[in-house]
């Protein structure tokens, strides 16, 4: 039977909580951390492979705040997250990125606030492309497409969201899918590729 309980009734303190308690400490944080060389800043948000401690997570926040085009406020960044072109990735508030996802940015990716993504998920915003059969396929242009992630959205463990796409705020991506195509606003999809499961 599975077990049901508010956030209140939550066994832990929830993020936002503690940020909301120590506002005016990690605001200085941050401050102090935009003196840092750049080098530094950008050796620090790859500190992806040492711990999920709320430090670390601390750590990751203030270097995604200064290296990202913006970030929002509660980003929460967990280990072995690798973030390709970070200055094109816009990131709203409230919202978390599990273990060992992959984000490309080189085309654009924006993410809305209250976004959670879980472990494992790849977000693209390039493509390869093989117009020149002469050419081989590694060596043929890439295409960059911006990819948009709205608001109030859950993406699942293992999800791949391909190049171009646009997943509507309040849809949910089950876990394991690859989304070729845009997803509409309210709906669960799931498959490979997703197709629409359900309508919220």
């Amino acid at each position: 039977m599975t077990e049901l309980y508010t956030q209140a009734d939550r066994p832990q303190k929830r993020g936002r909580d503690q940020f909301e308690r120590f506002r005016r400490l990690i605001k200085i944080g941050e401050a102090l951390f935009r003196f840092l060389p750049k080098r530094l800043q950008r050796r620090l948000l790859r500190f992806r492979t040492v711990s999920d401690a709320r430090f670390a997570r601390l750590v990751r926040y203030f270097a995604l705040r200064v290296a990202a085009r913006s970030c929002g406020e509660i980003v929460d960044v967990y280990s072995n997250v690798y973030i390709f072109a970070s200055s094109k990735l816009a990131v709203g508030s409230r919202v978390s990125i599990r273990q060992m996802c992959y984000l490309d940015a080189s085309g654009g990716i924006e993410i809305g606030s209250d976004v959670s993504i879980a472990h494992s998920t790849t977000i693209m915003s390039t493509n390869h492309t093989w117009l020149d059969e002469k050419i081989p396929i590694r060596d043929q242009p890439v295409s960059l497409e911006r990819t948009i992630i709205e608001n109030d959205v859950w993406i699942g463990a293992g999800v791949r969201i391909l190049a171009g796409v646009t997943i509507g705020s309040g849809a949910v991506v089950a876990a394991g899918a690859v989304v070729t195509a845009n997803v509409p606003a309210h709906t669960i999809v799931g498959g490979v590729p997703a197709k629409v499961i359900k309508t919220r």
